[in-house]
């Protein structure tokens, strides 16, 4: 790739405490509670509100608050789901029904949800900056013998905006874009995909359609023309999940959800985002045109509500000092540091391409945990092995595929960013240096703050 040397001036936009780049379920968790324990805080967000893959997203189940009829995750993410029901806004499920994971999020209204977002920081006196993606980090080596002072310090985060480059400078950073852009940036290890092959789950965008009477649509018939379409090639595979054991009659009943996986398609990577977009509206494009000639009651079908942007499963997963694997989670490891519970199925899924028809794009692997286990997750997992100011916290957490792809859900990332909040303030007392924390300290300052903690 040809180079481009540009040297100037950045204004400071602003100078805070601690600094919480994404506002997904873990970065709003995160800059609620260090706002809330006095810290002068700044929540950094790409796009125009909070919420992550909850708004914007356009997947609006909150996953997973209890386990084995336990209630495993309170804190503030408990709190915001209990407000937005308590005004209309969230469907609270019951946690003692035998009902399959599936069914046991909470449903919120997501325009209204993002809403509670805003309220929630601006209430605990976070600044916010939406529209301000984070295109660089200000960061330095340091070596020191000081414990927790050597390696790599964060000074800021260089932010885009319609003004052009600033910088945004803090003492402690918590990384919780997802993608864990923040930690790449700054030169921090990371891992990407399958060890062997780099590759990764499928994303999903969600659509939400109208025009169809749902009385009239025939499952049967449904099927039936999904696979005519199928054979013509006016559909492709990935186009609906999970095909071909499952049935295109579900995207008109559970609100026209699109269930379809959009393949290959890399987090972490703008040009991958950008084309994995286009494939995506193409695909929704594939599915109107269907329905509207071959579905009886859908003659009239189209798009109303389409996700902002592709959902992304899987992209970096930054190294830590402790490693969350496959069997710590299956066999509910209980971690000495742990700072939360996690609560879902191992759900891996994978994506069909053209000439793999025959393979159904199922998950890989699905596990699902028996016998009253519920796994923890360690402070170590958000803490980057060579970080001495950031942490990171929700999706782009220290650990291997199989368990990522059950911590990744929201009811976790939610109390991920609680703890990363919450542990941020305590290196305050120490220049910063988030290896220093005493977890004692920080589990009981989250019981404190009405987090559930393991132990």
């Amino acid at each position: 790739m040809a180079t481009w040397r540009l040297e100037r001036e950045v204004p400071v936009a602003g100078e805070y405490e601690v600094v919480v780049c994404g506002a997904g379920p873990a970065g709003f968790c995160a800059a609620v509670q260090s706002a809330r324990l006095g810290a002068r805080t700044a929540l950094v967000e790409a796009t125009g509100g909070p919420g992550g893959v909850i708004t914007g997203g356009g997947n609006p189940d909150i996953a997973l608050f209890y386990a084995h009829r336990q209630h495993i995750i309170a804190g503030i993410g408990w709190e915001f789901v209990n407000e937005l029901a308590r005004d209309g806004w969230a469907r609270i499920p019951d946690f003692f029904a035998d009902l399959r994971h599936s069914q046991l999020g909470v449903r919120v209204n997501w325009p209204m949800a993002a809403h509670y977002m805003d309220q929630y920081c601006v209430r605990a006196g976070v600044d916010l900056y939406y529209h301000h993606p984070v295109a660089d980090a200000a960061w330095r080596e340091r070596d020191r013998t000081q414990p927790g002072a050597d390696g790599i310090v964060v000074d800021g985060v260089v932010v885009a905006t319609k003004s052009g480059l600033q910088l945004i400078r803090g003492t402690v950073f918590v990384d919780a874009t997802g993608d864990g852009d923040v930690a790449a940036l700054a030169g921090m290890e990371y891992e990407l995909g399958e060890r062997y092959t780099g590759e990764v789950q499928p994303g999903t965008l969600r659509f939400y359609p109208t025009g169809f009477e749902l009385s009239e649509i025939d499952e049967e018939q449904v099927r039936e023309t999904w696979t005519a379409a199928r054979e013509r090639g006016e559909l492709l595979p990935g186009d609906y999940w999970p095909e071909p054991r499952g049935n295109p009659a579900n995207m008109f009943r559970h609100l026209g959800n699109n269930f379809n996986h959009v393949h290959p398609i890399n987090g972490g990577d703008s040009r991958s985002r950008s084309e994995a977009e286009v494939r995506a509206r193409e695909s929704v494009a594939r599915i109107t045109r269907w329905a509207r000639a071959h579905v009886k009651g859908a003659e009239r079908f189209e798009p109303l509500a389409l996700g902002a942007s592709v959902a992304v499963r899987e992209s970096r997963r930054i190294t830590g000092l402790e490693y969350l694997t496959e069997k710590d989670y299956f066999t509910a490891r209980q971690w000495d540091d742990a700072i939360c519970y996690a609560f879902y199925p191992i759900d891996l899924h994978r994506g069909v391409r053209e000439g793999q028809e025959d393979q159904e794009s199922l998950r890989i692997r699905y596990l699902e945990l028996s016998d009253g286990k519920v796994p923890t997750v360690p402070f170590g997992a958000l803490v980057p092995r060579r970080s001495v100011n950031l942490l990171v916290a929700g999706r782009c957490v220290s650990s291997d595929r199989m368990a990522n792809s059950a911590v990744r859900v929201k009811s976790p990332c939610m109390a991920m960013g609680q703890a990363a909040g919450a542990a941020a303030t305590i290196a305050l007392e120490n220049e910063g240096r988030v290896r220093t924390v005493d977890t004692g300290r920080l589990r009981r300052l989250l019981v404190e703050n009405d987090a559930i903690v393991p132990g």
